[in-house]
């Protein structure tokens, strides 16, 4: 059964049924009520929860997802402005190259 349906049934017999013999304590009826306004906002709370979940386990697949692709994208961008390039650490430039540009940079003073 439906919990608001349980609870407005519950209520109209409250209202119209006959009244207790004095059977119930002191203040019962009070906490009944303030038992029942708390169910209620615990319960949209709860509701409230459950989306900001979902919506937050969403938004972090979609980051992951976003980021990967930002990764992927990149080093093919890299790949493709840098095609006779490699990177392997055997392919070295040749040595007399290396001094070449050694004795321009001292003649030009850029090392210094």
């Amino acid at each position: 059964m439906d919990s608001e349906r349980l609870l407005q049934t519950l209520l109209r017999a409250a209202r119209f049924g006959p009244a207790p013999a004095g059977d119930a304590p002191e203040g019962f009826d009070e906490r009944v009520m303030r038992a029942v306004r708390r169910g209620r906002r615990d319960q949209a709370l709860e509701a409230w929860a459950s989306g900001l979940w979902r919506a937050a386990l969403s938004s972090a697949g979609i980051a992951g997802l976003m980021g990967g692709a930002a990764m992927f994208l990149a080093v093919l961008g890299d790949a493709a402005a840098f095609p006779d390039r490699d990177d392997s650490p055997g392919m070295m430039a040749d040595e007399s190259s290396i001094d070449e540009l050694l004795i321009h940079d001292l003649e030009s003073g850029d090392l210094l």
